[in-house]
């Protein structure tokens, strides 16, 4: 029965961390966006 409460704790946190890296997967594509407009623009608008 531990073993078993163990392994869906496990599988719970992968889950959770899946989230994570998505949303900071996200913000950096955001973050790369934002710098290449920079680059090509010059920082100037």
């Amino acid at each position: 029965m531990f073993a078993i409460r163990e392994r869906v704790d496990i599988i719970q946190l992968s889950e959770e961390l899946n989230e994570v890296l998505t949303r900071i997967r996200r913000d950096f594509d955001v973050l790369e966006k934002q710098n290449k407009l920079i680059r090509t623009h010059g920082g100037m608008e």
